[in-house]
């Protein structure tokens, strides 16, 4: 079928990209070969299509021998414990998935990555295997209590401090003494080890606790972006799983860089963004209204002008390439944790980012889409 969109269509998507043949997506590898990082978007934090699509991608870059490195948009300390799963068989999927305490992430499409790539890596000897890291400053409870554990001999007013910022019970008026501390520790200390930790836990009380800090939230995406480049392999391809609007290459996301800003200015043509939108469908999410913010399924309606999405209306599912475009900015919608329809109808301008299109170098469509899938039951996970 020929694109009536104004850009080259790669390759043809379906509801199972599992199911393609790999010639489908030939085109498309191409594109990615020789990249150094890839940032792979979606479209909410809740859609089927757009985490399949990822694991089959995922798939087909290992059977080359490209993928070294998958990073996630998940806390950098309890991503150690898939890790270990999917490079040392410690531990099960289940567990160390559930231990990031990112209800997002808690699926049966990402679980069937975990597994995937822990049995890909069980081929491989252990200098080949593909690393999984975390790349986000969150939830830093785990490194913490490691550090604090480590400093045995040194300050007790800062093993105090790690103490209360693992509990989540720092005072936000110790936070820039912390982050002081913590940056002597990460220029002076001998261990690099320590370094690292302290170095980690900085940039967390910087984004979330340290009024100094004139990016606010917004520094999150400049620190996701040094981690992931912390984490570089010298050959390889690094594989960056996100939402949009984070692997995006947008200067300009709520005030600040996005992490796909960021690693273009430091990677160049080595750093390739692909975007995911869709027509209408499902996601998964918490509501912004209902009491509690419960869990849930929600619709969304198919687009009206003037949402960039109107655009691809008559698109069957499909990677588009929109490399050397110039692009205006267009309202797009941007559906992230938070969502339901009441909300949608009371302040759409709260799910909406206007940004060019070419933020992104690919861009897959569906049409219609389905909400991601609860993780199954824990004795169907033994079976």
């Amino acid at each position: 079928m020929t694109s009536t969109s104004a850009y080259p269509r790669l390759c043809p998507l379906s509801a199972d990209p599992l199911a393609l043949p790999d010639a489908d997506f030939l085109p498309l590898l191409e594109v990615l070969r020789g990249t150094q990082v890839v940032g792979l978007g979606e479209p909410t934090h809740g859609t089927h299509e757009a985490f399949v699509l990822k694991h089959r991608l995922l798939r087909l870059l290992a059977d080359r021998g490209l993928l070294r490195v998958l990073a996630f948009e998940c806390a950098a300390g309890p991503a150690e414990l898939i890790d270990a799963y999917v490079r040392h068989g410690e531990g099960d999927a289940r567990t160390a998935l559930l231990a990031q305490e990112y209800w997002i992430w808690e699926t049966a499409e990402v679980l069937a990555v975990i597994e995937w790539l822990s049995a890909y890596n069980a081929r491989l000897p252990e200098a080949e295997r593909v690393r999984f890291v975390g790349v986000d400053v969150q939830r830093p409870a785990r490194v913490a209590i490691r550090l604090a554990a480590l400093l045995l001999t040194h300050e007790p007013d800062l093993r105090l401090a790690l103490t209360c910022l693992a509990a989540e019970e720092l005072p936000a008026t110790d936070a820039p003494e912390l982050v002081d501390a913590l940056r002597a520790l990460e220029t002076s200390h001998p261990l690099a080890y320590i370094r690292h930790d302290a170095r980690h836990l900085r940039r967390h009380a910087e984004v979330y606790l340290d009024e100094r800090n004139p990016e606010g939230l917004g520094r999150r995406d400049r620190f996701m972006a040094e981690m992931l480049l912390e984490a570089l392999t010298e050959e390889g391809l690094t594989v960056l799983w996100a939402h949009n609007e984070h692997v995006a290459v947008s200067e300009d996301f709520f005030g600040s860089p996005a992490l796909g800003y960021v690693l273009r200015e430091a990677l160049g043509e080595g750093y390739l963004s692909l975007g995911m939108l869709f027509g209408e469908g499902e996601l998964r999410a918490k509501s912004l209204t209902a009491p509690g913010g419960v869990l849930g399924r929600f619709r969304v309606e198919a687009p009206k002008a003037p949402f960039v999405e109107v655009e691809f209306l008559n698109e069957n599912s499909a990677v588009f390439d929109l490399m050397g475009t110039a692009t205006p900015p267009r309202l797009r919608r941007f559906l992230g944790t938070r969502y339901d329809e009441v909300a949608w109808r009371a302040q759409p301008e709260a799910f909406q980012v206007l940004r060019p299109l070419s933020d992104f170098d690919l861009l897959a469509w569906w049409p219609r889409t389905t909400a991601a899938a609860e993780l199954p039951d824990e004795r169907e996970c033994r079976v």
